[in-house]
């Protein structure tokens, strides 16, 4: 037993283990031509996953599309953890370009991908330890059943303003129904009004466009359409039950589909909205600490399945986005 490893690719790596078994044994076939014995050996290299960093921000699951990560333009993405990137592309399955930076703030801070990492153009940096051919890492929530479809979700609750609640959300004259989909959409005519939102199924999709949204805590079930959070005059946050503040409860947005209404993207401008979302906090759910996930099933042609967009703005968006 060997550690560090003596020979192989892995050689004087303190991280991993190399067990190398030899014996001679007795010649069975080989015997007839007067060989009485035969050396036989085998040898093996492991490691803890830990050694390539198993606290991952990101981990990018596609087996092998070039571009699976890709920074580009001018800004800087600082990471709180490590970044897996399981594609086997070997032009680029981590592409940074341009003049934005990749930053990995975690003690050895890695950037593991099982292809290759491209860096070019511009004056841009990958500050990580650069780990190309890592092993594959598994979805790790590839174990979880997904959320059932809850019920219609309960009437939005005015707190302050003097607007209705608008046709297809809970409460209003004309709610959605999975017989009838609708998008619940609160437009930028309701900025400065209050409501509090409650979880439950969204059959037609969620658009936060004018207001403030205290968000109750739960699973907020997106039956086709997708969320979309922006607008100037929009303020969302998560909340603990019946407050407005303070990300205790946190939430989930599952974002699927039902017949009539097809998924659509999930959308969080931060450059025009105030959005402060916390994720699921309930430690006896499969799902505590997840803030978006997306139907295994559900694939958005043609446009990006979520969409984060900053720019100058003080949006705070935490916990696992799962897609």
């Amino acid at each position: 037993v060997n550690i560090p490893p003596k020979s192989g690719k892995y050689v004087g790596d303190a991280d991993y283990v190399e067990v190398d078994i030899r014996s001679t044994r007795p010649s069975v076939f080989a015997g007839i031509m007067g060989v009485a014995s035969w050396p036989v050996s085998a040898r093996a290299v492991g490691t803890d996953t830990e050694a390539f960093g198993g606290s991952f921000s990101i981990l990018a699951l596609d087996p092998s599309m070039c571009d699976a990560m890709l920074l580009s333009g001018n800004g800087t993405l600082t990471v709180y953890g490590n970044i897996q990137v399981n594609s086997t592309c070997h032009n680029g399955a981590l592409r940074r370009q341009g003049n934005g930076d990749i930053t990995v703030d975690v003690p050895s801070g890695a950037c593991n991908v099982v292809g290759d990492i491209r860096d070019g153009g511009g004056q841009g940096t990958i500050n990580c330890v650069q780990n190309e051919g890592a092993p594959l890492i598994e979805d790790p929530l590839r174990f979880i059943g997904q959320p059932a479809m809850p019920s219609l979700a309960p009437a939005a609750v005015q707190v302050s303003g003097g607007s209705s609640v608008p046709d297809g959300c809970p409460g209003s004259p004309i709610p959605a129904t999975l017989a009838a989909p609708a998008v619940c959409q609160f437009p930028s005519s309701y900025a400065g009004e209050e409501w509090r939102l409650y979880p439950g199924l969204y059959p037609g999709g969620l658009m936060l466009q004018g207001g403030t949204f205290y968000m109750e805590p739960g699973i907020y079930w997106i039956g086709g359409g997708g969320l979309a959070i922006t607008g100037n005059g929009a303020i969302t946050y998560s909340v603990e039950a019946g407050g407005d503040s303070g990300p205790d409860g946190g939430v989930l947005f599952y974002n699927s589909e039902v017949p009539g209404a097809p998924a659509g993207p999930i959308i969080l401008n931060g450059s025009s909205a105030n959005i402060q979302l916390h994720p699921l906090d309930d430690p006896t759910s499969n799902y505590e600490d997840i803030l978006i996930w997306q139907d295994r099933a559900v694939d958005i042609p043609d446009i990006y399945d979520v969409t984060i967009n900053g720019s100058a703005s003080d949006m705070v968006i935490r916990g696992t986005i799962y897609v």
